[in-house]
């Protein structure tokens, strides 16, 4: 393979976190099983099976796995990681690129065939989308204890002025400042934070039921319209997607 470029097998059969580390290459992968969340200092990014991840080099973070994390990574110095950007972020390419992934962290092609591949896999991540995943967090330190709250106790229904009191700000100034520091409304922030927890419940093998109530949701049928609005898929179905081909991690291969 050339100089620049190393694909290999990744595995976390216990979900095990990864401590705080930066990555001198960038790091392109794809998950067959489980789901991945990126931590930064100033947001996270998940990332679920079926879907392919970048995370650029020099970029601070931790990782932790939900389910049984399995797929395929690749590390790209600069000069093989075209038109990626400098914050992580989802890549929607075609099945190719998982099989381009997967075939080059073999050993079995070499020489020309290789490069050959690389030259397929490099054109695939150009012509992929790229989508910002990242749920960004508020910088200021009472804003951003609330949004620590948020994603420990997700099921926590208390209304907009009731988490202003939490935070010791007025309400008027949580919903200015919250959209000013995030981007985000605090609503539209606590939704996404929501969904963005589901996916690592399901991962992990939770029931659609147990998810929505300690989600907050009134109803199952309440989350699972709005798992499907945000995903394009019921939750029962992404639950099985991130379990059928999990590895048995009881047996060597």
């Amino acid at each position: 393979m050339p100089a620049g470029l190393f694909c290999e097998r990744i595995r976390h059969p216990l979900g095990d976190p990864t401590p705080l580390h930066a990555h001198a290459e960038g790091q392109l992968f794809w998950l067959r099983d489980g789901a991945l969340i990126v931590h930064e200092a100033s947001g996270r990014s998940t990332f679920t099976a079926g879907q392919t991840g970048w995370i650029p080099a020099g970029m601070p973070h931790w990782t932790s796995g939900h389910g049984r994390v399995d797929g395929w990574a690749c590390r790209l110095d600069t000069p093989f990681a075209p038109a990626l950007p400098d914050t992580a972020c989802r890549l929607e390419a075609s099945s190719l690129l998982p099989a381009l992934l997967e075939r080059l962290a073999s050993d079995e092609p070499q020489g020309d065939a290789r490069n050959r591949l690389v030259g397929v896999l490099l054109d695939e991540i150009v012509a992929a989308r790229k989508v910002q995943c990242r749920l960004p967090y508020p910088a200021e330190a009472r804003l951003r204890r609330l949004a620590d709250a948020l994603i420990a106790t997700p099921g926590d229904t208390r209304t907009l002025a009731q988490w202003a009191l939490f935070a010791g700000v007025s309400e008027r100034s949580l919903s200015r400042r919250f959209p000013a520091e995030t981007g985000m409304t605090f609503e539209r922030w606590r939704h996404a934070a929501r969904l963005d927890l589901a996916c690592t419940r399901l991962a992990r093998g939770e029931t659609v039921q147990d998810v929505a109530h300690a989600l907050g949701y009134s109803t199952a049928s309440a989350f699972i319209s709005a798992f499907r609005k945000a995903f394009g898929i019921p939750p029962g179905q992404y639950g099985r997607l991130t379990h059928e081909n999990q590895p048995d991690i009881s047996k060597p291969e």
